[in-house]
C-alpha cells in the first residue's frame, strides 16, 4: 500500500493545491475554467485508482458521479458532494481510507471555506480512526446543502 500513499502525496495533493488556487471559498471555480477542468479530470482519475486499491467501490462510484455532475453543471457553480458524502464509510480501527470533497478545514487556506481537499488515513492507531469519524460526522452535519 505504500504506492497508494505515494500517489496521494506525490501526485494527487499537488493537483488539488493547484485546483484550490482557482476556487473561491464557496468551492466554485472563479478563474481559468479550462485549467480547472483539466486538473479535475486528473484528480478524478487518481482518486479512482486510489479508491479501487482501497476497495472503496461504492464511494468511488458516488464520488465520480458528484465530480462529473459538478463539471457538467459548470465548475463555476458550487459543488455538491451529497452522494459521495452519504456513501462514505469511515474505516474500522486499523483501516486505511481515502476521502475527497469540498471540506471546511480550519488551517489549510488563508480563508475559511469549502475547498477541494482530500485525506488519507493509513494507521493502526485507534485514536486516529476515532478522530476521523468525528471529523467525518462533523463535516456531514455541516456540509453545504445542495441545490
Amino acid at each position: 500500500m505504500e504506492w497508494v500513499k505515494d500517489k496521494v502525496i506525490i501526485e494527487l495533493c499537488p493537483r488539488i493545491h493547484e485546483f484550490n488556487k482557482l476556487q473561491s471559498a464557496t468551492g466554485a471555480v472563479v478563474c481559468n475554467i479550462d485549467k480547472a477542468e483539466y486538473l479535475l479530470d486528473e484528480i478524478i482519475g487518481l482518486a479512482g485508482e486510489i479508491l479501487s486499491a482501497l476497495k472503496q467501490s461504492d464511494y468511488a462510484l458516488q464520488l465520480n458521479t458528484d465530480l462529473r455532475e459538478w463539471k457538467k453543471a459548470g465548475l463555476n457553480t458550487v459543488p455538491c458532494f451529497k452522494r459521495s458524502l452519504d456513501s462514505y464509510e469511515p474505516p474500522v480501527d486499523g483501516g486505511k481510507t481515502f476521502y475527497l470533497a469540498t471540506i471546511i478545514t480550519p488551517n489549510s487556506h488563508k480563508e475559511k471555506g469549502y475547498w477541494l481537499e482530500c485525506f488519507w488515513l493509513n494507521e493502526n492507531n485507534p485514536m486516529s480512526c476515532c478522530q476521523l469519524c468525528l471529523i467525518y460526522h462533523t463535516h456531514k452535519m455541516s456540509a453545504k446543502p445542495c441545490t
